[in-house]
């Protein structure tokens, strides 16, 4: 059994390459640049470098459909935003081997926040009240004029927090809102969201749906995330948490969803949960589940085949997993906090080394699979400064986020580059 495998440079994408050689598959991995850490498992086969699926999205399709056209593989498993891109061109992919991928349009849908707001709004699930998406800047400048009280800024189509901005003074709002929109040069139809700042518990959640209906899912209480402010979880705890399933469960069949879905929530003032947020991929809670008993990668692949899967047994409560170097980030954070007192950076540090008795499995280092966490931590190394800014997520997965206005306007150079060939 051959597999093919796009997105290295993320802890589920290790995951997926070592499950899937677990399973027996012969894997083929393809990373962006020779950073990909993913691609030195020794659960991977075959290494290949492709374009940049951020910066050259076609021609990374292309070399995709290329090799999948060639390649004899029995599934493709796209692990993060290239999946995104691969999605425009599921019934070309479809020619060649197996997946499980939505249609383009309704992951720019599950990708967009404002547009989430409205479904979950309608479908009764909880959101921070008020959530504010302007349609233009003069709109936007009149909502934040009339704000007192703390929110976030956030961009409507992001992950990791890039772009977001807790404002606690209503008097920085206007200024920090402009300069989200100046540095990521947005559009008054990618115009950032304004949002009531709910400053409760992260529960976060990752589930395998298929058809509208929830085969698996985990849910997580974040324990620590990088930023601290709020952002991808560095250490994380399973949870029993049956609001976020059952939230999960109404907008996974509004949307009719197949594939992975991934929820942020946070939790208000009276307890209930509010919905922040999805990731229509794959997500770092696959691990934590796999680590406390459901195996939803499996399940997945099964799916993609046409094999029936039934609902998969609930994961232990209680499980800890963590991201060391993001881990490590949040600590270096608290002991360069300005304002924290010695004895609260002590505390910190304590926090930080405390496992509450439990032997924490990591997301990528593992005694029986070194090259990847030793590539990782090369990388942080030789990047240790940008590593520190308000744009560390960024500088990690530089290849591969999705950037919608370079994609259309790439696909729309398609035609011209066609009828340029024919006439020669």
């Amino acid at each position: 059994m051959r597999a093919f495998v796009t997105g290295m440079m993320t802890p589920y994408g290790l995951f997926t390459v070592r499950r899937l050689a677990e399973l027996g598959y012969e894997v083929t991995a393809a990373g962006c640049s020779g950073w990909d850490y993913a691609m030195y498992s020794k659960g991977v086969k075959k290494r290949l470098k492709f374009p940049s699926a951020r910066y050259e999205p076609i021609r990374y399709a292309d070399a995709v459909i290329n090799e999948l056209k060639n390649g004899n593989y029995d599934i493709y498993v796209p692990t993060f935003e290239d999946g995104f891109v691969m999605s425009y061109f599921r019934d070309e992919i479809a020619k060649y081997t197996k997946t499980l991928l939505m249609p383009f349009k309704d992951i720019m849908t599950a990708h967009d926040k404002g547009v989430m707001r409205d479904i979950a709004t309608k479908i009764g699930v909880s959101v921070p009240n008020p959530t504010y998406v302007p349609k233009t800047m003069e709109e936007a400048l009149a909502i934040l004029a009339k704000i007192d009280y703390p929110v976030v800024l956030k961009q409507r189509r992001a992950c990791g927090a890039h772009g977001q901005q807790i404002v606690q003074d209503p008097q920085k709002l206007i200024p920090l809102y402009r300069s989200i929109v100046e540095e990521y040069h947005l559009t008054d139809q990618e115009l950032p969201i304004i949002q009531r700042f709910v400053n409760g518990p992260q529960i976060c959640t990752v589930g395998l749906a298929y058809k509208g209906e929830l085969v698996g899912q985990v849910a997580f209480k974040s324990l620590r995330t990088q930023p601290r402010d709020g952002g991808t979880t560095a250490l994380k705890e399973i949870v029993d948490s049956p609001l976020a399933f059952r939230y999960d469960a109404a907008l996974v069949k509004k949307l009719n969803w197949s594939g992975f879905f991934c929820s942020d929530y946070l939790t208000d003032e009276t307890g209930d949960l509010n919905f922040i947020d999805c990731n229509p991929r794959m997500a770092p809670g696959i691990i934590l589940g796999y680590n406390g008993g459901i195996d939803m990668l499996s399940a997945y692949v099964d799916l993609a085949l046409g094999k029936e899967v039934g609902p998969l047994t609930p994961p232990k409560a209680g499980t800890l997993g963590r991201m060391q170097f993001l881990d490590l980030g949040w600590l270096l954070d608290s002991l360069m906090d300005k304002s924290y007192t010695f004895s609260m950076k002590v505390n910190a540090w304590k926090e930080w080394r405390d496992h509450r008795g439990q032997k924490i499995k990591d997301d990528v280092l593992s005694w029986s699979d070194v090259k990847p966490g030793l590539m990782l931590y090369w990388f942080i190394i030789t990047r240790l400064g940008p590593l520190l800014s308000p744009h560390q997520g960024e500088v990690f997965l530089e290849n591969s986020l999705f950037d919608e206005a370079r994609f259309y306007a790439q696909l729309a150079e398609i035609p011209v580059k066609q009828a340029a060939a024919a006439s020669v």
